[in-house]
């Protein structure tokens, strides 16, 4: 993996690339170098939708990020929602023939209140409106899907 800043090139050691970055800013740095991806950095508005709050947007983009950070799992579909928010959608297809296909659809509304729902097959299994806890979105939801 090449680093170049500043026409130099650094080389890392690591056989993950992100986590080459983060070890090689990190020991540039001095201190932990945390990398965040803006999740919503492609999210538009359709005009007819309600406008997205900077609160939901917050909310949406810290919860992709700290559920990628965490357990390297990064959603399928990010989208504005016609509710008024941001729709986030984690998806999984497996079996024979990948006919097992198991969802997480999160929204995070216009006033920050999330609500989650798994399900298998087309079929809901669970629904819950949920505080912004990531550790309970991830594991009673997401971790479905691994």
């Amino acid at each position: 993996m090449t680093i170049a800043i500043s026409n130099q090139r650094y080389y890392c050691s690591s056989p993950n690339p992100l986590e080459g970055i983060r070890e090689f800013f990190s020991s540039a740095l001095g201190t932990d170098f945390v990398m965040t991806k803006d999740f919503l950095a492609d999210l538009s508005v359709p005009s007819d939708y309600p406008e997205i709050t900077e609160d939901a947007r917050v909310y949406a983009n810290s919860l992709c990020q700290q559920i990628s950070l965490k357990h390297s799992v990064e959603p399928s579909r990010v989208e504005a929602s016609v509710e008024g928010g941001i729709a986030i959608v984690y998806t999984k297809k497996n079996g024979f023939l990948k006919k097992n296909y198991r969802e997480v659809f999160i929204e995070v509304y216009n006033d920050a209140d999330i609500a989650v729902s798994y399900s298998e097959n087309y079929k809901v299994k669970k629904v819950e409106e949920v505080s912004f806890d990531t550790e309970k979105i991830f594991n009673d939801f997401v971790a479905r899907l691994l």
